[in-house]
């Protein structure tokens, strides 16, 4: 299965994207990408709107995937450790998508509602907005997160001179991710811990990133949340592959899959469309 970050949407045209759709091609996007191309739904010049729009509708691909935390908490074996309403996450983007595709102009957009779960309605009146904010409130704690970790001095005890996380480092904090993995009735600390490798490209990534703002002496960048969230959603054991235009995000998800002898979780928009849209 491929996964479609932003970056990749914007860079693969509507019709060779919907061409390799119809060749069968496993597509699919996390959440928080369709939420953020609906971020740009928003008051813009003719062709402004007109590009936000295109790109939101690519969307409609062969699969949208939960949350990216409830599909590490499934393949973990804790299913309740995350909070049950990311769960719905991907129904309401299946519904943006479906409102989007049938309205005529960003004041036809305003007049829709989404329906939660239990009934509620939610007014779609200024949007775009309304997702942007969402999106720029959890940067900033990605953000805040991120930049506390910087100032762990044994974080970076093992620094190999090259910018990047050695295979003892990376193999460490896969362990200790796996001791954080809470247990429950049904699933053994042990199992929780040997689950750990489920989090092999998210914790790999954002090691990769901690290790490269601390040596270059970079601040930590909140458009790194969103790729966070689709590392987080990869599933090695399935071999997705991960397609995006962020020469960051591929170096960093290579390098990780370098130290773990495996193959490669992530490929460039350029190289997607010559294997699959041509």
């Amino acid at each position: 299965m491929y996964i479609l970050d932003t970056c990749a949407i914007r860079g693969i045209s509507r019709k060779k994207l919907e061409s390799a759709i119809q060749n069968g091609i496993d597509i699919a996007i996390c959440p928080i990408t369709g939420f953020e191309l609906a971020s740009h739904l928003i008051k813009a010049t003719k062709d402004g709107y007109s590009r936000a729009l295109s790109n939101f509708l690519k969307c409609r691909v062969h699969r949208l995937l939960d949350d990216s935390a409830v599909l590490w908490a499934d393949r973990a074996g804790v299913p309740q450790s995350v909070n049950q309403s990311r769960r719905e996450d991907r129904d309401l983007l299946a519904q943006m998508i479906e409102i989007v595709s049938e309205t005529e102009s960003l004041d036809d957009l305003h007049a829709k509602h989404l329906r939660y779960p239990d009934g509620v309605l939610c007014s779609l009146v200024n949007c775009g907005e309304m997702f942007g904010e969402i999106l720029q409130g959890e940067e900033r704690q990605h953000v805040d997160r991120m930049t506390s970790l910087l100032g762990t001095a044994t974080f970076f005890r093992s620094l190999n001179g090259s910018y990047a996380i050695t295979r003892r480092v990376l193999m460490e904090n896969l362990e200790g991710a796996g001791r954080g993995v809470p247990a429950n009735m049904s699933t053994s600390r042990h199992k929780a811990i040997s689950n750990a490798s489920v989090q092999a490209p998210y914790v790999g990534y954002m090691l990769y990133r901690l290790y490269e703002a601390k040596n270059k002496g970079r601040m930590i960048d909140g458009n790194d949340y969103e790729d966070a969230l689709i590392c987080l959603a990869i599933d090695w054991a399935a071999r997705d592959i991960l397609v995006t235009g962020d020469k960051g995000t591929i170096e960093a998800l290579r390098h990780t899959a370098a130290l773990l002898e495996r193959e490669d979780c992530v490929i460039s928009t350029d190289e997607f469309i010559r294997r699959e849209c041509l």
